[in-house]
């Protein structure tokens, strides 16, 4: 997946990672913070995925963040 497409997961879709096994993920969030916080990456009470990168697409100016617990 590219940082481009990851503008487009919104939330209630449902994707796969495939690592020997497969896991199942539904996107619960999507922010756009400033490059600086990382309180996005705070332990949470489910195991979710966290996608980060730049944000807008081709600068570092802040990071777009999608939260996906997994299912």
């Amino acid at each position: 997946m590219i940082e481009q497409e990851l503008k487009e997961m919104d939330k209630g879709l449902w994707f796969k990672v495939l690592n020997g096994k497969e896991y199942k993920y539904s996107v619960s969030g999507k922010q756009i913070v400033a490059k600086e916080n990382l309180s996005v990456l705070d332990p949470t009470k489910v195991e979710t995925l966290t996608l980060m990168t730049c944000w807008p697409v081709g600068t570092a100016d802040k990071r777009l963040i999608i939260s996906a617990p997994r299912k």
